[in-house]
C-alpha cells in the first residue's frame, strides 16, 4: 500500500511539474562506470525515465575511474548532476565537501530508509547525514560443485557453514598427482572474493572501535583469522603450490576452477549469476549449488554496491531534476528491472524479494545472505586501510615474509597514524 501511495504521489507531482514547466527541457548529466551489457540496461531504464518525464533529458556518460574524476570535476565546478558512485567512496567524498546532503529531500518526499537493506543505506551516510540513495547491493556466498561433493562422499544438501566444515570438506575433496602436486582442491581461502577482512568479520572482529578513533583489526580475533588463512594455505603446500595448480586451469567463465571441476567450493559474488545462467545454463541447473557465507564465531559477508549521489554545487532546476531522476532509479519498477536483467541485487527490499527477481534457489541464497552482511566502515581512511590489509598484510603472511601477528601490528601502526590525521581534519572541517 505504501508503494502504491508513493507511486501515485510521484505521478501527480510529475504531472504538476510538467504542466508548470517551460517548453525547454532541463538537461542533466549522469556518470556511471557500468560497462558492457549492464551499460545498455542502464540506458534502457534512463530512456523510460525520459519518456515519463519529458521535461528532463539525461546525458548518460560511461566514465572510467569515476571516483577520481568526480572529485576533480567537483573541484573544477564541472561535475555531473548525478553519479552512480561505489558506496564505500561516499564518506571520502562527503568528508571533502564534495557531495550534496540529501536529508532535506529525503524528509520532504518521505523516503523511508527501512525500505532499503540497512547496510546499503548506512554506507551512504557520513557523520549522520545521507549523501546517497542506494541503487543496488551484492553479497558473497559459497558456490559449490554438486558432482565433486558426491564423488568425495559429501552430502550436497549439507554444505559447509563453518571454518571447520571448510577444512573438513577440503581434506575429503582434495586430490593430488603421483608427484604430490595438486590435481583438485576444495576451498582456497584467498581465491575469489574472500580476504583477511572477511575472515576478521567472520571471527567476530572489527576494523575500528565504535567511534572510529582506534584501529582494532590487529587484536586477537584478527590474528586468529589470519593464522587460519595461513594454516589452510599450508594444507595445500603453500601459495606456490596453489599458484602452480591455478596456472594449469585452462577454463573460461566467471568461476573457471569450479566450472572445470578443479575446485569444489568457491566464495564469490552474485554479480556472476547473470553470466553463469546465460552462458553455462546446463551446469548452472544441474551441478552448481550455493550456500550461505561461512563463519567461525558468526556468519558474515560483505555488502557492496552503488549509490546515486548529487555532487556539490548543483542548484535550482538541475538540482530538482537530479533528485527526481534518483527517485525514479531507486523506485520499484527501475529497481526490479535492473535486478532481473543484470543479476545485481536491488537495494530496495521490495524489489529484491519479488518473485520475478528471486526466481531460483541460487539467487535466493544470495538475497538471504544480505542479512549476514556488513558494510565497509564509512570513514575516509578505510579504502586505504582495506588496501593495506588485503594487499600488504595478507601477502606478507601467506608468503611467510612476516608472522600474522607482526604483519597486522605493522599495518595497525600505519593505519592508526592515518586515522588520527584524518580524524583531526574532520574535526576542523566539521566543528560541533
Amino acid at each position: 500500500m505504501r508503494r502504491i501511495m508513493r507511486t501515485v504521489a510521484a505521478a501527480l507531482f510529475a504531472t504538476l511539474f510538467v504542466t508548470g514547466a517551460t517548453s525547454a527541457a532541463t538537461t542533466i548529466t549522469f556518470w556511471h562506470d557500468w560497462g558492457g551489457e549492464n551499460a545498455q540496461i542502464l540506458q534502457d531504464i534512463v530512456s523510460r525515465f525520459e519518456a515519463q518525464n519529458p521535461d528532463i533529458q539525461v546525458d548518460v556518460q560511461l566514465t572510467s575511474d569515476l571516483s577520481q574524476k568526480l572529485l576533480v570535476a567537483i573541484m573544477g565546478g564541472i561535475a555531473p548532476e548525478v553519479a552512480l558512485l561505489d558506496r564505500w567512496m561516499t564518506s571520502s567524498l562527503a568528508a571533502q565537501g564534495g557531495l550534496t546532503n540529501l536529508d532535506p529531500f529525503i524528509e520532504r518526499d518521505q523516503v523511508y530508509r527501512e525500505d532499503y537493506f540497512p547496510p546499503t543505506w548506512e554506507e551512504a551516510m557520513f557523520l549522520g547525514r545521507s549523501y546517497g540513495i542506494p541503487f543496488n547491493t551484492d553479497t558473497r556466498a559459497l558456490f559449490y560443485h554438486e558432482g565433486m561433493f558426491l564423488e568425495a562422499g559429501l552430502d550436497p544438501n549439507d554444505p559447509p557453514s563453518t571454518w571447520d566444515d571448510l577444512r573438513l570438506n577440503a581434506s575429503k575433496v582434495t586430490r593430488r598427482n603421483p608427484d604430490g602436486s595438486l590435481r583438485q582442491v576444495g576451498y582456497v581461502p584467498h581465491w575469489g572474493q574472500p580476504n583477511i577482512v572477511h575472515y576478521l568479520m567472520q571471527n567476530g572482529g572489527s576494523i575500528f572501535n565504535e567511534d572510529q578513533t582506534l584501529v582494532t583489526f590487529h587484536h586477537e580475533r584478527g590474528i586468529e583469522a589470519l593464522e587460519w588463512m595461513v594454516d589452510f594455505t599450508d594444507f595445500y603446500g603453500g601459495v606456490t603450490a596453489l599458484d602452480e595448480f591455478g596456472a594449469t586451469i585452462q577454463v573460461s567463465g566467471p568461476i573457471p576452477a569450479v566450472l572445470g571441476g578443479f575446485q569444489a567450493i568457491h566464495y564469490d559474488g552474485n554479480w556472476n549469476l547473470g553470466a553463469l545462467r546465460r552462458e553455462f545454463r546446463d551446469f548452472y541447473e544441474t551441478q552448481l549449488r550455493a550456500a550461505l557465507p561461512p563463519g567461525n564465531r558468526q556468519r558474515a559477508t560483505l555488502s557492496g554496491g552503488f549509490a546515486l549521489v548529487i555532487p556539490r554545487g548543483i542548484t535550482d532546476e538541475r538540482l530538482e531534476a537530479a533528485w527526481r531522476f534518483i527517485r525514479y532509479m531507486t523506485g520499484f519498477d527501475a529497481q526490479l528491472d535492473m535486478g532481473v536483467r543484470t543479476g545485481n541485487i536491488p537495494a530496495l527490499i521490495e524489489a529484491a524479494t519479488d518473485d520475478r527477481y528471486v526466481d531460483d534457489e541460487i539467487r535466493a541464497v544470495f538475497v538471504e545472505a544480505v542479512q549476514y552482511a556488513w558494510f565497509r566502515p564509512n570513514h575516509p581512511t578505510y579504502p586505504r586501510i582495506d588496501e593495506i590489509l588485503r594487499v600488504q598484510v595478507q601477502s606478507a603472511a601467506l608468503n611467510k615474509q612476516m608472522s600474522p601477528r607482526a604483519a597486522l601490528e605493522e599495518a595497525a601502526r600505519q593505519a592508526q597514524a592515518m586515522l588520527d590525521e584524518v580524524n583531526e581534519l574532520i574535526r576542523l572541517l566539521n566543528p560541533q
